[in-house]
């Protein structure tokens, strides 16, 4: 196969498999992402005396999920997501 056929096919493939980022166009005319924002991205939503901490079950119950996932300890998605549960 001589090498610009080659380089068109992985052109091709490479377009096809992208990962794509699609954006919406407000009126007013600003850019938006449509997905949303990364969780460490975010501001926090609750103020600083509303905020409380994992009991023991959920420290444990967090710990567990990430050492299912091979980490050592947990991260942020491992905490929001059992302060998340009741």
């Amino acid at each position: 196969m001589p090498k610009e056929q080659f380089q068109e096919k992985l052109r091709k493939y490479r377009n096809s498999h992208a990962k794509c980022s699609f954006r919406l166009q407000v009126p007013s005319g600003r850019v938006m992402p449509s997905k949303r924002q990364k969780p460490w991205k975010r501001p926090n939503p609750k103020p600083s005396g509303r905020r409380t901490t994992l009991s023991r079950g959920q420290q444990a119950a967090a710990i567990k999920s990430a050492r299912k996932a091979g980490r050592p300890y947990p991260n942020l998605v491992d905490n929001m997501r059992m302060a998340k549960k009741k």
